[in-house]
């Protein structure tokens, strides 16, 4: 008997963690949503925060912390064909429920290399014709490609400007090795406006 006592928490444990691999619910949070395609996907700003949330099986307790979250994003074509596009997360809280557990995150997903050049080359473009006379002209250029050159994902983290189109949104939830659920949601980035004009826009008026 006191064999079986000691081996029914541990067996009761191990079902509860099977059980909790599977199945995540992940949606875009109404704060973000500016509208709604006539098929219901929500309709995100490109100059806008994506603030997501995932809720998947509660880890038996106590909980360890906050699990990780991966995505992949892609981008589908109206022909139908699709491509894998960058995509970044930031985790920002969590939340728990008897059998179930939330994590809160702001998705971006970035411009091409190409349109972020263009978008730096425009931003330095507007600081320069604000500056005072070709000493800081030439000053602000120099310390532009030193930047570039130093730090290369400075204006893309910099440049908070998503790619316009339509993506599925793939979330893995992760604790460590251990995968704890799968969500997708389909999502347009609609475009709203190119970053440097907003910041030529603001530099203007300063």
């Amino acid at each position: 008997m006191r064999l079986c006592l000691t081996v029914a928490p541990i067996l009761l444990a191990s079902i509860h963690a099977l059980a909790s691999d599977g199945a995540a619910s992940c949606e875009i949070k109404e704060k973000s949503i500016v509208n709604r395609s006539s098929s219901g996907v929500a309709q995100v700003s490109n100059l806008g925060l994506i603030e997501m949330e995932c809720r998947f099986p509660a880890r038996p307790f106590p909980i360890p912390g906050l699990p990780e979250v991966e995505t992949s994003v892609h981008e589908i074509h109206a022909d139908g064909t699709e491509n894998l596009v960058a995509s970044k997360v930031n985790e920002v809280g969590g939340s728990y429920n008897i059998g179930s557990e939330g994590i809160d995150f702001d998705l971006s997903i970035p411009l091409s290399p190409t349109e972020l050049d263009v978008e730096a080359q425009d931003i330095l473009a507007a600081l320069v014709r604000n500056a005072k006379d070709e000493n800081e002209k030439q000053a602000l250029r120099e310390a532009f490609r030193r930047r570039m050159r130093e730090d290369p994902q400075t204006m893309a983290e910099f440049i908070t400007e998503h790619r316009a189109g339509h993506f599925e949104v793939k979330c893995r939830i992760m604790d460590e090795t251990r995968l704890l659920g799968v969500g997708r949601v389909g999502l347009d980035v609609l475009f709203d406006g190119r970053f440097s004009d907003r910041f030529v826009e603001l530099t203007g008026k300063m």
